[in-house]
């Protein structure tokens, strides 16, 4: 028996399906004014930063409508899978240049 991170092999098996399979296999909000999900969190907060240069917590707590220790929960998260970039010494998230979904070069 081994431990093994799931988040690989599902990111792997989400890009072989087509996008008809991934739209059609993901749940429905049945109410606009649901609670965000955790799901919808993390796109919210990788959105605000496609759109927006290297951001402070603040800054992206603001973007996102999220509460400043929500934000930093999940950036934390986030940036220990990679999926977004923590300076240090600046103190802002950023993405990264390659993201983990994205095919490897042969």
């Amino acid at each position: 028996m081994f431990a093994a991170q799931t988040f690989f092999f599902t990111t792997i098996c989400d890009s072989l399906r087509s996008p008809q399979e991934a739209r059609a296999s993901k749940p429905r909000r049945q109410g606009g004014d649901a609670p965000q999900t955790m799901t919808d969190a993390r796109a919210c907060l990788i959105a605000a930063l496609a759109e927006m240069l290297p951001s402070t917590l603040e800054e992206l707590a603001q973007a996102t409508t999220l509460e400043a220790p929500t934000a930093q929960a999940y950036l934390a998260e986030m940036s220990a899978r990679c999926v977004v970039m923590f300076n240090p010494l600046t103190k802002r998230y950023s993405l990264p240049k390659v993201t983990p979904g994205c095919a490897l070069a042969a």
